[in-house]
């Protein structure tokens, strides 16, 4: 940041050094004016010459306004116009800005050449964030007469009179933008456009609603028709019971042990998981013992690009494989999801987060087996995943981030103990129906920012401590609150952090006195 900086009489270069170092291409520039008459402003940004009729005549070939060019890694060159009064001061700062979600790369434009280009983001491009810049071999990376401008009688060296010059973007929409280059520029040979995106939940495109699932050892087909690629969906499951509300406890399943509460419920398998989706049908499974899912809700939304996605990823049993994503930043504005496939089940989440097995395993596998797959260590930079040894659910693995808007709720990463509640109260007010929650886990030692034993598991023999009950979850989500339980023996959830976007339609009333 510059602060603000007198650049002076017009008609001169001013070279701010910034000494950020990197890849200028990592760069977002904003440029600020300030004047005793206009106060803040961008009055004639990147520079405009005034025509006969500006003023009244009376400014006419006055050449206003500031650009900046000549970006590099350590420094930034700006250029005040020879009449102008708006920009006596100038402030100047540079963010490295995280991945965006399209870079055009620097794209060669002739003079007087509309491009357009194709980005697929999806989504609102209301919620975009757009930068263009210019380059050329004269003046580098630049702005100079962002959007256009037409020259008067006193043109810049090396152009004339009445000469077009600059460029500008137009016609954005979900898919494309279009960048123009005018007649006679020479300040804008290539053209790069970044678009930032960042993802506000709206209403599903398909919502079951609360379906009962009746008795445990049962699948439900669900059909909701949505069409296209199902590697466009984000799936959300949710369950709700008398006791325990709406819930994600024993998310994906679980098998419980000897301790698990006072051991009276040893091999239940509670929880319930979703598997087989198609771009028409979902099926979801609710377990044999199970008490918590007795009605689930199944919302998917069809997404717009992700910031990054892995594609669908082979991964052996019993292994950690890391990703690297890039995106920068800060990790609290992402949204990580995570799916399987596997032959048998296609697209899942079946014990998501890991299972060990009890005495009652499914058909073909064993009492102890150890499945499922989760994410730790996750870092502005990268994500791994780890597949359990004896699993046969997730033969591949998908991650997908979006960064998010500002959400609704954030608890912030908050300590829990061992064998705690904690109730988070949000104070939304809002139909709990109308929530996505997102609930992360810290570690301290190893596995950082995770979703390691997601819902809660506990362990079967093959540990050195058999029955060891670990993971959190949550429960009791209502318009104002929702609780976090960390389970007794958990060494994975230090810390927790819930964040709830809310995307119920609220309308305020005016209040009315008599």
């Amino acid at each position: 940041d510059s602060g603000w900086v007198s650049l002076g009489a017009g008609a001169a270069a001013t070279t701010l050094t910034h000494s950020l170092g990197g890849d200028p291409d990592d760069y977002v520039v904003d440029m600020q004016y300030r004047s005793g008459g206009s106060g803040v402003n961008q009055r004639y940004y990147g520079g405009a010459d005034f025509g006969a009729k500006s003023f009244g005549g009376s400014r006419e070939d006055d050449r206003v306004g500031v650009y900046w060019r000549t970006l590099t890694s350590s420094t930034i060159s700006l250029f005040r116009r020879a009449e102008d009064d708006y920009a006596p001061e100038v402030r100047i700062r540079i963010w490295v800005r995280p991945r965006p979600t399209y870079d055009s790369g620097w794209v060669t434009l002739s003079p007087n050449q509309a491009k357009t280009l194709v980005h697929n983001i999806g989504g609102d491009a209301n919620n975009y964030l757009v930068s263009m810049e210019y380059n050329s071999g004269s003046s580098g990376i630049n702005q100079r007469y962002y959007g256009g401008a037409d020259f008067g009688s006193n043109p810049a060296p090396g152009a004339s009179p009445d000469d077009r010059v600059g460029a500008y973007w137009r016609s954005l929409t979900d898919s494309s933008v279009t960048v123009y280059r005018r007649p006679e520029d020479i300040y804008a040979e290539q053209v790069r456009i970044r678009i930032w995106h960042y993802w506000k939940p709206t209403t599903p495109d398909y919502d079951s609603g609360w379906v009962s699932l009746g008795a445990g050892d049962s699948a439900t087909i669900l059909t909701h028709n949505l069409g296209g690629s199902t590697n466009d969906y984000l799936v959300n499951m949710l369950y709700r019971d008398g006791l325990s509300g709406i819930n994600q406890r024993y998310y994906g399943g679980a098998d419980f042990g000897a301790t698990a509460f006072g051991g009276g419920r040893e091999n239940e398998r509670a929880g319930a998981y979703w598997r087989s989706l198609t771009n028409s049908t979902i099926t979801v499974y609710r377990r044999p013992e199970d008490v918590y899912a007795p009605e689930v809700r199944i919302r998917i939304w069809v997404m717009p690009k992700p910031d990054y996605d892995s594609g669908w990823t082979s991964i052996s049993a019993n292994t950690a494989v890391p990703f690297t994503h890039n995106l920068g930043g800060n990790i609290g504005d992402y949204l990580v999801d995570m799916q399987y496939y596997s032959s048998g089940s296609g697209v899942n989440q079946r014990y998501y987060g890991g299972v060990d097995f009890g005495a009652h395993p499914p058909g073909g596998m064993s009492a102890d087996d150890r499945v499922g797959a989760y994410w730790r260590s996750l870092d502005n930079a990268s994500i791994t995943v780890y597949r359990r040894p004896e699993d046969i659910y997730a033969e591949q693995v998908r991650i997908r981030i979006w960064r998010m808007a500002q959400p609704d709720y954030d608890s912030d990463w908050t300590l829990i103990g061992q064998d705690t509640t904690h109730t988070f109260s949000h104070n939304l007010q809002s139909p709990p129906d109308a929530y996505l929650l997102s609930m992360w886990q810290f570690d301290a030692g190893s596995s950082g920012v995770n979703q390691r034993y997601y819902g809660g598991m506990d362990f079967g023999s093959h540990t050195g401590a058999p029955d060891t009950r670990t993971g959190a979850y949550w429960r009791s989500l209502d318009s104002d609150s929702v609780t976090v339980y960390r389970r007794p023996d958990d060494d994975y959830t230090d810390y927790v952090q819930v964040r709830i976007w809310d995307y119920s339609a609220k309308i305020y009333l005016p209040l009315v006195q008599k």
